[in-house]
């Protein structure tokens, strides 16, 4: 997030004089790559856009929503939030049942069901009766 907050002051403070045209970011941590099979834990480029470091900054949040280790302080007891992804899911047409707020089977295969297409599942396993808030944000800001 720093690298990408750098470049964007770079910018900002009147960037290259050449113009806006790409940028891209390189994060080397040993066995830190997807399966731990490279180092290469993040490198993101944009190339061709009027806002590269913009699209950037999107790509390392979706990065990092995607990647990124659930903190345990981040998660949310499922009751709190059950009513609203009953809501969503069925906005989604993953659940048909009623809105009660209770987290049962149907809400379970529903919200599995919803997490696994937004490939979401390395956040919540399915079993658990606790939610990453990073889910609950990411649903609610695109299905909301």
């Amino acid at each position: 997030d720093w690298l990408v907050a750098a470049l964007a002051a770079g910018q900002a403070a009147g960037g290259d004089k050449r113009g806006r045209q790409s940028a891209g970011v390189l994060v080397v941590r040993a066995n830190g790559g997807y399966g731990g099979n490279n180092d290469r834990y993040l490198d993101l480029r944009v190339d061709d856009d009027p806002q590269p470091i913009a699209k950037l900054q999107q790509l390392v949040q979706m990065h990092h929503l995607y990647f990124g280790a659930v903190n345990p302080d981040d998660l949310i007891p499922m009751a709190n939030v059950t009513a609203e992804l009953q809501t969503i899911l069925h906005r989604t047409g993953h659940y048909t049942g009623p809105v009660t707020g209770t987290f049962d089977a149907a809400t379970r295969k529903a919200l599995r069901a919803l997490v696994g297409t937004e490939n979401l599942e390395e956040r919540w396993d399915g079993d658990e009766m606790m939610i990453d808030r990073a889910v609950v944000d990411y649903l609610r800001e695109k299905f909301g």
